[in-house]
């Protein structure tokens, strides 16, 4: 009987440690108190004790915060404490090795001490991101790329002058305008800055092994395909450097070289022509293990990443190939941009602020809308400015769809992969499913356009969606 009863208690926990990984990691405590309530190990009164205790460490960091000088504080203020507090008591409960563990902390009334050990843990992570960051710094690229300086000059060091662990553990109190390739927005707080860094760190340090002029030039390429000012967009460095090399080892050309000539994608397009899906990823294989190996590449962070974006980058050239469309994942040294006729987004120069809402001002008290739109292709030239214009409040209902009437499928592929880049990482969009999913983005101009394209059918869709998927590095 008493074998029964213990088989019982260790299916119970057992159970309670597979929950352990479905609890909300942004409310860790709060799931753990939730469900110490329904399972009964944790009764009302110990749940109370500890909503006590946590409004004694929220006294004691008043009294620090205000230097001894005051026990409270404005509301706000009293909130962003709380959170920092839950979230060190969160990382301390995380620290344990079991779900029975964690609420054995709590009923025995230990909550200062999981308090003390998550703010350890927390410290130790604010420590470790600004050593990070002071690499990163010491070796950041000098490419131009206005997004990637200003996350690094100016962003972070407003956060590590600003933020502290016992304050802002769950801060995030940073302007990152640079995207990553792979980023993580499942964790919060400066566990979100570490790994951000950690990643940012990673593909510096791959980018790193070839000459900034080429880097920019590569960037320069890029810009002159689309006609956009590269320098102005949210563009990742290290996806367009990798794809380039990859591509050049690919077209039989070096290992170092990051440009592709006509003469190499011919030769691209001979090898990967009518091959089988078995012998593409051979194929693949072997360039990056050369791409490797020549580049002397051993740090194993590093060669992970390289791993995970092989996996993105041989769906998308399964994809380039069953559409015919590789050449838009390939930037050609010799390519031609865009043509007018082709993109809108031409001008490589955002509009100055006086003459854009001069325009907003006219648009705004215009009311024929065919005018509005006539306006509109005539006037804005840049991509930038062209979102701007969608946000700007001075077009309404069915003006949005005689606007979006009127973009080639290259111009339509823009705006959705602005708003899908996100979801794109992990490889290409199935346009058709995207847009029968009931998608709310909250954001006007992008609901209207996911209704206008409802009414296009197959073919005007999978034209579409072959500009969407052939777009790289665009955010």
């Amino acid at each position: 009987m008493s074998v029964v009863k213990k088989q019982g208690e260790n299916q119970t926990k057992d159970k309670l440690d597979l929950k352990r990984k479905h609890f909300n990691q942004r409310q860790y405590t709060l799931s753990v108190l939730k469900e110490g309530l329904n399972t009964g190990s944790i009764n009302k009164g110990e749940m109370e004790y500890f909503q006590l205790q946590i409004m004694n460490i929220l006294k004691d960091l008043t009294i620090r915060y205000t230097k001894g000088e005051s026990t409270s504080v404005t509301v706000d203020t009293a909130e962003n404490i709380m959170k920092s507090i839950f979230y060190s008591i969160d990382t301390g409960l995380k620290s344990l090795d079991k779900t029975e563990t964690a609420f054995e902390a709590i009923k025995s009334g230990r909550v200062n001490q999981i308090y003390d050990k998550g703010l350890e843990l927390v410290t130790a992570c604010f420590n470790e991101s600004r050593d990070i960051y002071q690499n990163i710094r010491k070796g950041r690229l000098k490419v131009g790329l206005e997004a990637y300086d200003l996350t690094i000059v100016e962003a972070f060091p407003v956060f590590f002058e600003k933020c502290e662990a016992v304050f802002d553990a769950h801060n995030t109190m940073v302007c990152i305008d640079y995207p990553l390739l792979f980023d993580d927005m499942s964790i919060t707080g400066i566990f979100y800055i570490r790994r951000y860094l950690e990643t940012l760190e990673i593909e510096t340090e791959f980018c790193s092994l070839f000459p900034e002029k080429d880097i920019e030039k590569v960037l320069t390429i890029y810009g002159r395909i689309y006609k956009i000012d590269y320098t102005k967009t949210l563009t990742n460095i290290f996806e367009l450097v990798l794809n380039a090399c990859f591509f050049s080892v690919l077209s039989d050309g070096s290992t170092h070289e990051l440009f592709i000539s006509s003469m190499q994608y011919e030769i691209l397009l001979k090898k990967l022509s009518g091959i089988n899906p078995i012998k593409l990823d051979f194929i693949i294989d072997e360039a990056m293990n050369i791409l490797i190996s020549n580049l002397k590449i051993t740090e194993s962070k590093l060669l992970e990443y390289i791993e995970r974006y092989k996996a993105v980058l041989r769906t998308r050239l399964k994809f380039a190939l069953e559409t015919e469309s590789l050449k838009k994942l390939i930037l050609l040294e010799d390519d031609k941009p865009v043509t007018r006729e082709e993109t809108v987004f031409i001008e490589v120069e955002k509009m100055l602020n006086d003459d854009f809402r001069e325009l907003v001002e006219r648009l705004t008290d215009e009311l024929d809308s065919g005018a509005k739109i006539s306006t509109i292709r005539s006037e804005i030239h840049s991509l930038e400015d062209f979102i701007d214009l969608l946000e700007a409040g001075c077009l309404f209902g069915d003006e949005y769809v005689l606007l979006f009437s009127e973009l080639s499928n290259l111009e339509l592929g823009v705006l959705i992969k602005v708003i899908f880049s996100d979801e794109m990482r992990d490889g290409p969009m199935d346009l058709s499913k995207t847009i029968s999913l009931k998608i709310e983005t909250g954001v006007e101009w992008q609901e209207y356009i996911m209704e206008f394209l409802k009414t296009f059918n197959e073919e005007r869709l999978k034209s579409i969606e072959v500009q969407v998927n052939g777009i790289i590095g665009m955010e």
